[in-house]
């Protein structure tokens, strides 16, 4: 369910063109997006979404993605 503080998928899957293998790249833009930190998981404890900071327009929030659908929500 999309809100005013989510927003639609980024995800895409790619193939590494080296080994074949299938990638999964949840984010994309014009921002950064970063772990938490070194000892703070940024996985959530059911292993369904990940909490990540976007660094964007000067600005930095937390936000929270599903990993299946790709739904981001600002924190």
């Amino acid at each position: 369910m999309k809100t005013e503080h989510s927003f639609t998928s980024e995800r895409r899957e790619l193939t590494d063109p080296n080994t074949g293998r299938k990638l999964i790249q949840l984010t994309s833009g014009d921002c950064f997006d970063y772990h938490l930190y070194y000892f703070i998981p940024s996985i959530t404890a059911d292993g369904k979404s990940i909490v990540f900071h976007r660094h964007q327009d000067d600005d930095v929030q937390l936000y929270r993605i599903d990993i299946d659908t790709g739904l981001t929500v600002k924190l």
